[in-house]
């Protein structure tokens, strides 16, 4: 039996839509191959893969491009950073559907398949699909990021609010399936932001859309913990950046909006400390 998604329909069904998946990679050649693999080696494979050479210095691009097709790579002429490098990916895009997916990050064989499945039956207003992720620490230990996050299929105004505290879509370097055209409505990744951009994305994105969680852990996803703590205060400084943002937009009562305010700013402090732990 094929995979969810895995075959164009027929007899007035949906036809399987059209994915690119976008690599950012800067002096990423001891890594990319294993996630090259990894996209190629699924079970229904995307139609194109933009690999974003970001000024990379140690043979990056051409590892790439020694895969051939479908992959194919855009170059940064001088690094521009991994914000900057995916949406130039997005923006090179073909496909109806981006798949994010760093080039330190892997999917597990079915992953697209399983996303398509959702895709391929959910309606138009669905923006994005994204599954649960295996977090491996720097210490070897590993968790399952998310599972605790209110379902947005099942409850979407809980989701929401979930995500004003936190950045609540799992594994946001390797799971997530967008649609490209919400995606460009909300003016992609702000490229001023480094810590949160993701988070930032996904509010915007949550204001024209809404999201489909898989609950099976379908990538895996590397945790640089080394420095956290030390990078608090910049991180607790564009935290309040994107809330100051988000929260106008989702919440009408000003004592609400600062009483989460405070709790989101207290859950990065937790999950800083807890990086700094699991670094030592």
């Amino acid at each position: 039996m094929a995979e969810p998604g895995a075959e164009a329909s027929t007899g007035g069904a949906k036809v399987r839509p059209t994915v690119s998946v976008v690599i950012p990679a800067c002096n990423a050649a001891a890594w990319l191959g294993r996630a090259l693999d990894s996209v190629l080696g699924q079970t229904v494979r995307p139609d194109e893969v933009v690999v974003v050479d970001d000024g990379s210095e140690d043979g990056t691009g051409e590892l790439a491009r020694s895969y051939g097709e479908p992959v194919r790579v855009v170059t940064h002429g001088r690094p521009r950073g991994l914000v900057a490098a995916r949406n130039t990916g997005i923006a090179e895009a073909t496909g109806e559907w981006g798949a994010l997916l760093d080039a330190e990050t892997v999917w597990y064989p079915a992953k697209l398949a399983r996303q398509l499945g959702v895709v391929t039956t959910a309606p138009a207003h669905v923006g994005m699909v994204f599954c649960l992720t295996r977090m491996v620490g720097a210490d070897g230990g590993w968790w399952v990021d998310g599972a605790a996050v209110p379902d947005p299929g099942r409850d979407w105004e809980a989701f929401r609010r979930a995500l004003l505290m936190r950045n609540a879509v799992t594994g946001s370097s390797c799971s997530p399936l967008i649609r490209r055209s919400a995606f460009l409505q909300v003016g992609g990744y702000d490229e001023s932001l480094r810590t949160c951009s993701d988070w930032d994305l996904w509010l915007r994105l949550a204001e024209v859309a809404e999201f489909r969680r898989l609950d099976e852990v379908l990538c895996e996803e590397r945790v640089h913990t080394a420095g956290a703590s030390a990078q608090l205060e910049w991180i607790l400084e564009e935290a309040a950046v994107v809330l100051g943002r988000a929260l106008p937009r989702f919440i009408a009562e000003e004592g609400e909006r600062e009483a989460l305010r405070l709790q989101a700013l207290e859950l990065i402090r937790g999950h800083a400390a807890e990086a700094g732990r699991s670094a030592a």
